[in-house]
Protein backbone atom coordinates (compact mmCIF):
# COMPACT_ATOMS: atom_id res chain seq x y z
CA UNK A 1 0.00 0.00 0.00
CA UNK A 2 2.79 2.33 0.88
CA UNK A 3 4.48 1.51 -2.40
CA UNK A 4 1.39 2.54 -4.35
CA UNK A 5 1.33 5.99 -2.70
CA UNK A 6 4.99 6.51 -3.60
CA UNK A 7 4.30 5.78 -7.27
CA UNK A 8 1.25 8.09 -7.28
CA UNK A 9 3.28 10.88 -5.73
CA UNK A 10 5.98 10.54 -8.40
CA UNK A 11 3.40 10.68 -11.21
CA UNK A 12 1.71 13.74 -9.70
CA UNK A 13 5.05 15.52 -9.40
CA UNK A 14 5.85 14.85 -13.03
CA UNK A 15 2.50 16.29 -14.05
CA UNK A 16 3.00 19.42 -11.94
CA UNK A 17 6.51 19.99 -13.26
CA UNK A 18 5.32 19.50 -16.84
CA UNK A 19 2.45 21.92 -16.37
CA UNK A 20 4.69 24.55 -14.88
CA UNK A 21 7.15 24.15 -17.71
CA UNK A 22 4.40 24.43 -20.33
CA UNK A 23 3.04 27.56 -18.68
CA UNK A 24 6.52 28.96 -18.50
CA UNK A 25 7.04 28.23 -22.17
CA UNK A 26 3.76 29.95 -23.13
CA UNK A 27 4.56 32.99 -21.03
CA UNK A 28 7.96 33.40 -22.68
CA UNK A 29 6.53 33.26 -26.27
CA UNK A 30 5.95 36.87 -27.70
CA UNK A 31 2.34 37.99 -28.24
CA UNK A 32 1.38 38.75 -31.93
CA UNK A 33 1.16 42.49 -32.70
CA UNK A 34 -2.27 44.02 -33.55
CA UNK A 35 -2.81 45.36 -37.09
CA UNK A 36 -2.33 49.18 -37.30
CA UNK A 37 -5.53 51.21 -37.25
CA UNK A 38 -6.25 53.03 -40.49
CA UNK A 39 -6.64 56.83 -40.14
CA UNK A 40 -9.41 58.88 -41.72
CA UNK A 41 -8.54 59.42 -45.37
CA UNK A 42 -9.89 60.81 -48.62
CA UNK A 43 -9.16 59.28 -52.01
CA UNK A 44 -7.44 61.28 -54.75
CA UNK A 45 -9.97 61.45 -57.60
CA UNK A 46 -10.66 63.44 -60.75
CA UNK A 47 -13.21 66.24 -60.60
CA UNK A 48 -14.06 69.72 -61.91
CA UNK A 49 -12.30 72.44 -59.92
CA UNK A 50 -14.19 75.72 -60.04
CA UNK A 51 -13.35 79.13 -58.63
CA UNK A 52 -16.12 81.69 -58.34
CA UNK A 53 -16.93 85.15 -57.06
CA UNK A 54 -20.05 85.35 -54.91
CA UNK A 55 -22.19 88.47 -55.16
CA UNK A 56 -25.60 89.33 -53.68
CA UNK A 57 -28.16 91.30 -55.62
CA UNK A 58 -31.78 91.64 -56.66
CA UNK A 59 -34.06 91.30 -59.66
CA UNK A 60 -34.60 94.39 -61.82
CA UNK A 61 -36.82 94.92 -64.85
CA UNK A 62 -35.11 95.54 -68.20
CA UNK A 63 -38.28 96.80 -69.85
CA UNK A 64 -39.82 99.53 -67.71
CA UNK A 65 -41.66 102.27 -69.60
CA UNK A 66 -42.86 105.51 -68.08
CA UNK A 67 -45.46 106.70 -70.58
CA UNK A 68 -45.75 110.48 -70.74
CA UNK A 69 -48.64 112.59 -71.97
CA UNK A 70 -48.01 113.33 -75.68
CA UNK A 71 -50.16 116.47 -75.67
CA UNK A 72 -51.99 118.79 -73.32
CA UNK A 73 -55.52 117.53 -72.90
CA UNK A 74 -58.30 116.31 -70.64
CA UNK A 75 -58.56 112.71 -69.40
CA UNK A 76 -62.08 111.37 -70.00
CA UNK A 77 -61.72 107.76 -68.81
CA UNK A 78 -59.06 105.36 -67.46
CA UNK A 79 -60.02 101.69 -68.02
CA UNK A 80 -56.92 100.19 -66.35
CA UNK A 81 -55.64 99.97 -62.79
CA UNK A 82 -52.28 99.11 -61.21
CA UNK A 83 -51.66 95.38 -61.51
CA UNK A 84 -53.66 94.94 -64.74
CA UNK A 85 -52.01 93.01 -67.55
CA UNK A 86 -52.11 94.77 -70.93
CA UNK A 87 -51.06 93.97 -74.47
CA UNK A 88 -49.30 96.44 -76.73
CA UNK A 89 -52.04 98.57 -78.28
CA UNK A 90 -54.57 98.17 -75.45
CA UNK A 91 -56.33 101.38 -74.42
CA UNK A 92 -54.91 102.98 -71.28
CA UNK A 93 -56.96 106.19 -71.33
CA UNK A 94 -59.55 108.03 -73.38
CA UNK A 95 -58.85 111.71 -74.07
CA UNK A 96 -60.95 114.65 -75.16
CA UNK A 97 -61.28 114.39 -78.99
CA UNK A 98 -61.34 118.19 -79.24
CA UNK A 99 -58.01 118.45 -77.41
CA UNK A 100 -56.43 115.83 -79.66
CA UNK A 101 -57.65 117.53 -82.83
CA UNK A 102 -56.39 120.89 -81.59
CA UNK A 103 -52.94 119.46 -80.79
CA UNK A 104 -52.60 117.94 -84.26
CA UNK A 105 -53.69 121.21 -85.87
CA UNK A 106 -51.15 123.17 -83.83
CA UNK A 107 -48.41 120.71 -84.84
CA UNK A 108 -49.30 121.16 -88.50
CA UNK A 109 -49.14 124.95 -88.16
CA UNK A 110 -45.76 124.64 -86.39
CA UNK A 111 -44.38 122.66 -89.34
CA UNK A 112 -45.59 125.32 -91.81
CA UNK A 113 -44.06 128.12 -89.74
CA UNK A 114 -40.75 126.25 -89.42
CA UNK A 115 -40.63 125.58 -93.16
CA UNK A 116 -41.27 129.24 -93.86
CA UNK A 117 -38.39 130.20 -91.58
CA UNK A 118 -36.09 127.74 -93.35
CA UNK A 119 -37.02 129.26 -96.70
CA UNK A 120 -36.37 132.80 -95.47
CA UNK A 121 -32.97 132.03 -93.97
CA UNK A 122 -32.04 130.10 -97.10
CA UNK A 123 -32.96 133.05 -99.30
CA UNK A 124 -30.78 135.30 -97.15
CA UNK A 125 -27.80 133.00 -97.66
CA UNK A 126 -28.49 132.90 -101.40
CA UNK A 127 -28.35 136.68 -101.48
CA UNK A 128 -24.82 136.51 -100.10
CA UNK A 129 -23.47 133.41 -101.83
CA UNK A 130 -25.75 132.43 -104.68
CA UNK A 131 -27.49 129.13 -105.33
CA UNK A 132 -24.50 127.35 -106.85
CA UNK A 133 -22.32 127.71 -103.76
CA UNK A 134 -25.07 126.45 -101.46
CA UNK A 135 -25.88 123.58 -103.80
CA UNK A 136 -22.28 122.40 -104.04
CA UNK A 137 -21.78 122.77 -100.29
CA UNK A 138 -24.68 120.36 -99.86
CA UNK A 139 -23.29 118.00 -102.50
CA UNK A 140 -19.86 118.06 -100.85
CA UNK A 141 -21.31 117.20 -97.45
CA UNK A 142 -23.27 114.31 -98.99
CA UNK A 143 -20.22 113.00 -100.88
CA UNK A 144 -18.05 113.12 -97.73
CA UNK A 145 -20.67 111.15 -95.82
CA UNK A 146 -20.78 108.54 -98.59
CA UNK A 147 -16.97 108.24 -98.47
CA UNK A 148 -16.99 107.73 -94.71
CA UNK A 149 -19.64 105.00 -95.04
CA UNK A 150 -17.75 103.23 -97.83
CA UNK A 151 -14.47 103.33 -95.92
CA UNK A 152 -16.07 101.98 -92.74
CA UNK A 153 -17.84 99.19 -94.65
CA UNK A 154 -14.68 98.11 -96.50
CA UNK A 155 -12.62 97.71 -93.34
CA UNK A 156 -8.84 97.33 -93.10
CA UNK A 157 -8.61 94.87 -96.02
CA UNK A 158 -11.23 95.92 -98.57
CA UNK A 159 -12.34 93.64 -101.40
CA UNK A 160 -12.17 94.76 -105.00
CA UNK A 161 -15.80 95.89 -104.84
CA UNK A 162 -15.19 97.69 -101.55
CA UNK A 163 -12.13 99.46 -102.91
CA UNK A 164 -14.11 100.53 -105.98
CA UNK A 165 -16.81 102.04 -103.73
CA UNK A 166 -14.15 104.03 -101.90
CA UNK A 167 -12.62 105.22 -105.17
CA UNK A 168 -16.00 106.32 -106.56
CA UNK A 169 -16.86 108.18 -103.35
CA UNK A 170 -13.47 109.90 -103.30
CA UNK A 171 -14.00 110.98 -106.91
CA UNK A 172 -17.35 112.53 -105.98
CA UNK A 173 -15.72 114.40 -103.08
CA UNK A 174 -12.94 115.74 -105.30
CA UNK A 175 -15.47 116.89 -107.93
CA UNK A 176 -17.63 118.68 -105.33
CA UNK A 177 -14.58 120.43 -103.87
CA UNK A 178 -13.42 121.55 -107.33
CA UNK A 179 -16.83 122.94 -108.33
CA UNK A 180 -17.35 124.59 -104.97
CA UNK A 181 -13.97 126.32 -105.22
CA UNK A 182 -14.83 127.50 -108.73
CA UNK A 183 -18.16 129.11 -107.77
CA UNK A 184 -16.69 130.64 -104.64
CA UNK A 185 -14.07 132.31 -106.83
CA UNK A 186 -16.87 134.04 -108.71
CA UNK A 187 -18.39 135.69 -105.61
CA UNK A 188 -16.65 138.44 -103.68
CA UNK A 189 -17.61 138.17 -100.00
CA UNK A 190 -15.02 140.58 -98.68
CA UNK A 191 -16.37 142.43 -95.66
CA UNK A 192 -19.44 140.16 -95.40
CA UNK A 193 -17.87 137.41 -93.30
CA UNK A 194 -19.83 138.24 -90.13
CA UNK A 195 -23.17 138.58 -91.94
CA UNK A 196 -22.65 135.30 -93.79
CA UNK A 197 -21.71 133.47 -90.56
CA UNK A 198 -24.82 134.81 -88.87
CA UNK A 199 -27.01 133.81 -91.81
CA UNK A 200 -25.52 130.31 -91.81
CA UNK A 201 -26.25 129.93 -88.08
CA UNK A 202 -29.84 131.11 -88.51
CA UNK A 203 -30.35 128.74 -91.44
CA UNK A 204 -28.96 125.77 -89.47
CA UNK A 205 -31.15 126.62 -86.47
CA UNK A 206 -34.21 126.91 -88.69
CA UNK A 207 -33.51 123.44 -90.13
CA UNK A 208 -33.28 121.95 -86.63
CA UNK A 209 -36.60 123.51 -85.60
CA UNK A 210 -38.25 122.25 -88.78
CA UNK A 211 -37.05 118.69 -88.05
CA UNK A 212 -38.39 118.95 -84.49
CA UNK A 213 -41.77 120.20 -85.68
CA UNK A 214 -41.99 117.45 -88.29
CA UNK A 215 -41.12 114.79 -85.67
CA UNK A 216 -43.81 116.11 -83.29
CA UNK A 217 -46.45 116.04 -86.00
CA UNK A 218 -45.45 112.53 -87.12
CA UNK A 219 -45.55 111.31 -83.49
CA UNK A 220 -49.07 112.68 -82.90
CA UNK A 221 -50.31 111.33 -86.22
CA UNK A 222 -48.93 107.88 -85.44
CA UNK A 223 -50.64 107.88 -82.03
CA UNK A 224 -54.02 109.33 -82.90
CA UNK A 225 -54.68 109.30 -86.66
CA UNK A 226 -56.17 106.11 -88.13
CA UNK A 227 -57.80 105.19 -91.42
CA UNK A 228 -61.15 105.95 -89.81
CA UNK A 229 -60.08 109.36 -88.52
CA UNK A 230 -58.80 110.64 -85.18
CA UNK A 231 -58.77 108.19 -82.26
CA UNK A 232 -58.51 110.07 -78.96
CA UNK A 233 -57.01 107.20 -76.98
CA UNK A 234 -53.70 106.52 -75.25
CA UNK A 235 -52.53 102.98 -76.01
CA UNK A 236 -50.02 100.74 -74.26
CA UNK A 237 -46.61 100.96 -76.00
CA UNK A 238 -45.56 97.47 -74.78
CA UNK A 239 -47.15 94.34 -73.36
CA UNK A 240 -46.78 93.98 -69.61
CA UNK A 241 -48.25 94.93 -66.26
CA UNK A 242 -49.46 98.38 -65.29
CA UNK A 243 -47.38 99.31 -62.25
CA UNK A 244 -48.62 102.86 -61.65
CA UNK A 245 -51.40 105.18 -62.81
CA UNK A 246 -50.45 108.79 -62.11
CA UNK A 247 -53.64 110.48 -63.37
CA UNK A 248 -57.36 110.48 -62.66
CA UNK A 249 -60.44 110.85 -64.82
CA UNK A 250 -61.25 114.54 -65.31
CA UNK A 251 -57.65 115.72 -65.00
CA UNK A 252 -56.24 118.10 -67.58
CA UNK A 253 -52.66 116.94 -68.06
CA UNK A 254 -49.89 118.93 -69.71
CA UNK A 255 -47.71 117.43 -72.45
CA UNK A 256 -44.68 115.58 -71.08
CA UNK A 257 -46.23 114.70 -67.71
CA UNK A 258 -45.83 111.02 -66.63
CA UNK A 259 -49.16 109.17 -66.75
CA UNK A 260 -48.49 105.40 -66.70
CA UNK A 261 -45.68 103.04 -65.72
CA UNK A 262 -45.65 99.64 -67.45
CA UNK A 263 -43.17 96.77 -67.03
CA UNK A 264 -42.72 93.49 -68.83
CA UNK A 265 -42.27 90.95 -66.00
CA UNK A 266 -40.61 88.46 -68.32
CA UNK A 267 -37.80 90.85 -69.22
CA UNK A 268 -35.74 90.85 -66.03
CA UNK A 269 -32.10 90.69 -65.05
CA UNK A 270 -30.14 90.51 -61.81
CA UNK A 271 -28.18 93.48 -60.52
CA UNK A 272 -25.44 92.43 -58.08
CA UNK A 273 -22.74 94.20 -56.10
CA UNK A 274 -19.16 92.92 -56.37
CA UNK A 275 -16.51 93.88 -53.84
CA UNK A 276 -13.50 95.83 -55.04
CA UNK A 277 -10.95 93.01 -54.67
CA UNK A 278 -13.08 90.64 -56.78
CA UNK A 279 -13.98 93.07 -59.58
CA UNK A 280 -10.72 92.57 -61.60
CA UNK A 281 -11.61 88.87 -62.01
CA UNK A 282 -15.12 89.49 -63.36
CA UNK A 283 -15.49 89.69 -67.14
CA UNK A 284 -18.40 90.05 -69.54
CA UNK A 285 -19.56 86.65 -70.80
CA UNK A 286 -18.63 84.61 -67.71
CA UNK A 287 -21.24 82.00 -66.67
CA UNK A 288 -23.20 82.59 -63.48
CA UNK A 289 -25.27 80.38 -61.17
CA UNK A 290 -28.19 82.25 -59.59
CA UNK A 291 -30.18 81.40 -56.46
CA UNK A 292 -33.40 83.19 -55.55
CA UNK A 293 -34.53 83.24 -51.91
CA UNK A 294 -38.18 83.28 -52.98
CA UNK A 295 -37.73 80.37 -55.43
CA UNK A 296 -35.37 77.92 -53.69
CA UNK A 297 -36.21 75.02 -56.02
CA UNK A 298 -35.37 76.93 -59.19
CA UNK A 299 -31.96 76.34 -60.77
CA UNK A 300 -31.19 79.38 -62.92
CA UNK A 301 -28.07 80.12 -64.95
CA UNK A 302 -26.99 83.34 -66.56
CA UNK A 303 -24.14 85.38 -67.99
CA UNK A 304 -22.29 88.53 -66.97
CA UNK A 305 -23.83 91.13 -69.29
CA UNK A 306 -22.55 94.52 -68.14
CA UNK A 307 -20.05 95.92 -65.63
CA UNK A 308 -20.38 99.49 -64.39
CA UNK A 309 -16.88 100.94 -63.81
CA UNK A 310 -18.07 103.29 -61.08
CA UNK A 311 -18.04 102.76 -57.34
CA UNK A 312 -21.41 102.51 -55.61
CA UNK A 313 -21.99 105.35 -53.16
CA UNK A 314 -21.56 104.22 -49.57
CA UNK A 315 -18.95 103.13 -47.05
CA UNK A 316 -18.02 99.83 -48.74
CA UNK A 317 -16.09 99.65 -52.06
CA UNK A 318 -18.74 97.95 -54.21
CA UNK A 319 -19.45 97.91 -57.96
CA UNK A 320 -22.59 97.02 -59.92
CA UNK A 321 -22.59 94.05 -62.29
CA UNK A 322 -25.64 93.06 -64.37
CA UNK A 323 -26.46 89.39 -65.01
CA UNK A 324 -28.65 88.30 -67.93
CA UNK A 325 -30.78 85.19 -67.32
CA UNK A 326 -30.85 82.18 -69.63
CA UNK A 327 -34.51 81.88 -68.69
CA UNK A 328 -36.77 83.79 -66.30
CA UNK A 329 -38.66 81.53 -63.86
CA UNK A 330 -42.36 82.07 -63.39
CA UNK A 331 -43.27 84.33 -60.45
CA UNK A 332 -39.92 86.16 -60.60
CA UNK A 333 -40.65 89.74 -59.56
CA UNK A 334 -38.70 92.99 -59.58
CA UNK A 335 -36.93 93.50 -56.26
CA UNK A 336 -36.60 89.82 -55.26
CA UNK A 337 -33.28 89.06 -53.58
CA UNK A 338 -30.72 86.79 -55.24
CA UNK A 339 -27.33 85.24 -54.55
CA UNK A 340 -24.97 84.61 -57.45
CA UNK A 341 -21.77 82.69 -58.08
CA UNK A 342 -19.77 84.08 -61.01
CA UNK A 343 -17.47 81.39 -62.44
CA UNK A 344 -14.09 83.05 -63.01
CA UNK A 345 -11.87 79.93 -63.52
CA UNK A 346 -12.38 76.20 -64.12
CA UNK A 347 -10.34 73.02 -64.63
CA UNK A 348 -12.23 69.98 -65.92
CA UNK A 349 -11.55 66.41 -64.75
CA UNK A 350 -8.21 67.05 -63.06
CA UNK A 351 -6.70 65.33 -60.01
CA UNK A 352 -8.20 66.97 -56.98
CA UNK A 353 -8.57 66.96 -53.21
CA UNK A 354 -11.00 68.78 -50.95
CA UNK A 355 -9.70 72.24 -50.17
CA UNK A 356 -9.99 71.61 -46.42
CA UNK A 357 -7.41 68.79 -46.69
CA UNK A 358 -4.71 70.81 -48.47
CA UNK A 359 -3.00 73.69 -46.68
CA UNK A 360 -0.92 75.23 -49.45
CA UNK A 361 1.92 77.66 -48.99
CA UNK A 362 2.30 80.90 -50.92
CA UNK A 363 4.47 78.97 -53.39
CA UNK A 364 1.63 76.62 -54.37
CA UNK A 365 3.12 73.63 -52.58
CA UNK A 366 1.84 71.67 -49.61
CA UNK A 367 2.75 68.72 -47.40
CA UNK A 368 0.19 65.93 -47.01
CA UNK A 369 0.25 62.51 -45.35
CA UNK A 370 -0.44 59.53 -47.58
CA UNK A 371 -1.74 56.22 -46.12
CA UNK A 372 -0.28 53.13 -47.85
CA UNK A 373 -2.34 50.61 -45.90
CA UNK A 374 0.33 50.00 -43.28
CA UNK A 375 1.74 53.36 -42.36
CA UNK A 376 1.67 57.02 -43.38
CA UNK A 377 4.30 58.93 -45.28
CA UNK A 378 4.69 62.64 -45.86
CA UNK A 379 4.50 63.83 -49.44
CA UNK A 380 5.12 67.27 -50.98
CA UNK A 381 2.57 68.14 -53.66
CA UNK A 382 2.14 70.97 -56.15
CA UNK A 383 -1.29 72.49 -56.56
CA UNK A 384 -2.85 74.49 -59.38
CA UNK A 385 -6.24 76.16 -59.28
CA UNK A 386 -7.63 76.70 -55.79
CA UNK A 387 -11.35 76.24 -56.22
CA UNK A 388 -14.20 76.96 -53.87
CA UNK A 389 -14.50 73.29 -52.78
CA UNK A 390 -11.57 71.44 -54.36
CA UNK A 391 -7.97 72.19 -55.31
CA UNK A 392 -6.20 70.99 -58.44
CA UNK A 393 -3.26 68.59 -57.86
CA UNK A 394 -0.48 69.12 -60.42
CA UNK A 395 2.13 66.65 -59.07
CA UNK A 396 3.05 64.54 -56.05
CA UNK A 397 -0.05 62.30 -55.96
CA UNK A 398 -1.64 59.65 -58.14
CA UNK A 399 -5.29 58.88 -58.69
CA UNK A 400 -6.58 56.40 -56.10
CA UNK A 401 -4.05 57.23 -53.37
CA UNK A 402 -5.45 57.97 -49.94
CA UNK A 403 -4.59 61.19 -48.14
CA UNK A 404 -4.99 61.53 -44.38
CA UNK A 405 -7.63 64.11 -43.54
CA UNK A 406 -6.40 64.92 -40.03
Amino acid sequence: MKRIWIVFSIIAGVIVIGGVGYLGFRSSKPEPQAAPKAPDTVTVNRCDVEQSVTAPGSVVNREKVTFTMPLTGKIIEIPVRPGDKVQAGDVLANLSPEDVSLAILQAQIAVLDAQKNVNNTHDLLVSYLGNYILDWEGKLAEAQKTLETATASAGANPTAAGQQSITDAQTAVDKAKKNLAYYRSLVDTTGLEDEIAKARAEYAQAQVKLAQAQNTLAFLQELFVTDEGISATLKAPISGVVMDVKIQSGDTVTAGSPVFVIVDPALVEVKVTVVEEDLPFVEIGQPVEIYFDALPDEEVSGTVDRILPERVSGDRPLYYVYISLDHAPEHLVDGMTADTAILIAQRSQVLCLPRAVVHASSGNTAIVKVWNGVTTEERQIEIGLRGDVYVEILSGLKEGEKVVTR
